[in-house]
């Protein structure tokens, strides 16, 4: 989804909100409703990318490969039926799309595995 996105934390936002899309009553407009759930943040990024990049140095992997199974040893796996064949399927949660509470997880699990593996971080 690309466009502008705007958090409205009280009543006041909300009822401007709700002006501004009544403004363009010919336009198609895209609104999405939901409870805001914070992001992961920029440090938690930076932190994950050192820390792949660290493993990759160490077990001389290419950084894809090591950020790959990151994901399937320590991830975020999404389950769903699919709307195909109705079979049940298993997709890992890009990182872009990791909640601040999943990265958290995440890296305090790749630093017990570092160190159990004696792998030395830079961050």
């Amino acid at each position: 989804m690309t466009g502008e996105f705007y958090i409205c934390r009280n009543k006041e936002q909300r009822e401007n909100a709700c002006r501004w899309v009544m403004q363009y009553p010919d336009d198609t407009v895209m609104v999405k409703v939901g409870k805001y759930k914070a992001p992961k943040t920029h440090p938690q990024l930076e932190k994950i990318h050192a820390m792949i990049k660290d493993i990759a140095v160490h077990t001389e992997a290419p950084e894809e490969q090591v950020k790959g199974e990151i994901k399937v040893k320590f991830g975020v796996t999404i389950v769903y039926t699919s709307i195909i064949d109705g079979t049940r399927k298993a997709r890992l949660k890009s990182f872009a799309d990791y909640t601040r509470e999943e990265m958290t997880a995440t890296i305090e699990a790749l630093q017990v595995w570092c160190a159990e593996q004696s792998i030395r971080l830079s961050a």
